[in-house]
């Protein structure tokens, strides 16, 4: 289990590709949690976080909503 995004900040993040492509291993699961953890640099720092949307959307196509801990 990855928590909180894998702390990757931003869909824009280089390591985003990364965590992304562990949905090959079908036991790794992504916590979608903490998200005012993630937002990138200079990014809106208030709620909803409007940077995390980007990153839900990619994180349940990659690995299906069975993996994503809400």
């Amino acid at each position: 289990l990855i928590d909180h995004f894998g702390f990757v900040k931003g869909a824009d993040d280089p390591n985003w590709a990364a965590l992304l492509s562990l949905a090959e291993f079908p036991n790794v699961s992504v916590k979608a949690s903490a998200h005012f953890r993630v937002v990138p640099e200079g990014g809106e720092r208030a709620w909803p976080y409007p940077s995390t949307a980007t990153q839900l959307r990619q994180m349940v196509d990659a690995f299906g909503a069975e993996r994503v801990v809400w």
